[in-house]
């Protein structure tokens, strides 16, 4: 984060088709209600985006749902990244037509990174975002893929350093060990990230209290923060979320 600039206060929504879903460590996802309720209650609310992630498009090898994220934009008047199930250009055109600002790749970015560089090139480097899920392994973390679920063997700080150079106009980074804990991000992670890459890093997985989101906005480099359980279960309140810096 650039002296004298704001953090981000970013929604995260996790969907499987209408549904707001939470899981824990990328498991056990928990039914919360209906996702457009929720968005419309954070766009009121006033936080400054919103993420909306298929967890389960990529790992059923299904296409994206397209209703959800209109019925989302159809209201909610604040930049909106979708991810999940992202396989191709066409994917992405829809997302666009549907009410998304930015795209965010995983899965299919580490099977072909060549997308990275098309989203770029048609829409313009802010549109395209690369997703990571990061697991802590040994001497490092690696990148997983299907919601979380399937290691590659690709470590994420090497990949992080790819993205950048081959187009990605930022990078949404979300540790699998912390994600739906509730007990603190990962800020070993967040700063190893932070350091060797230029382009803006907004970071998800672990926020349970204020004193979690004061830490984050310690790191410097850090764009934007994604919160998904403790806004949801409300362990902190919008307004605490959003008035933090």
């Amino acid at each position: 984060m650039q002296k004298g600039s704001r953090l981000r206060k970013i929604a995260r929504l996790d969907i499987k088709s209408e549904k707001l879903l939470k899981p824990i460590r990328a498991e056990g996802l928990r039914d919360l209600g209906l996702a457009e309720d929720f968005s419309r209650f954070y766009y009121e609310e006033g936080v400054d985006e919103i993420i909306v992630v298929d967890v389960v498009a990529s790992l059923y090898q299904r296409d994206p749902i397209w209703s959800v994220l209109r019925s989302i934009s159809n209201h909610c008047y604040i930049p909106i990244t979708y991810c999940g199930g992202i396989r191709s250009m066409k994917h992405v055109e829809e997302a666009i037509m549907n009410g998304a600002d930015k795209v965010a790749v995983n899965t299919y970015a580490i099977e072909s990174p060549a997308i990275i560089k098309a989203i770029s090139r048609v829409y313009g480097s802010q549109c395209a975002i690369v997703m990571i899920d990061a697991k802590k392994v040994e001497n490092g973390w690696e990148c997983y893929v299907d919601g979380g679920r399937e290691k590659t063997d690709v470590r994420v700080l090497d990949w992080v350093k790819k993205v950048q150079d081959i187009g990605a106009g930022g990078i949404f980074l979300n540790s699998v060990d912390q994600d739906g804990v509730r007990n603190g991000m990962d800020m070993e992670l967040v700063d190893a990230v932070t350091a060797v890459v230029s382009i803006p890093v907004v970071v998800s997985g672990g926020i349970g209290s204020i004193s979690h989101v004061d830490k984050v906005l310690k790191s410097s480099g850090v764009s934007g923060l994604a919160c998904a359980s403790a806004l949801h279960y409300g362990d902190i309140t919008v307004e605490q979320f959003i008035m933090r810096n």
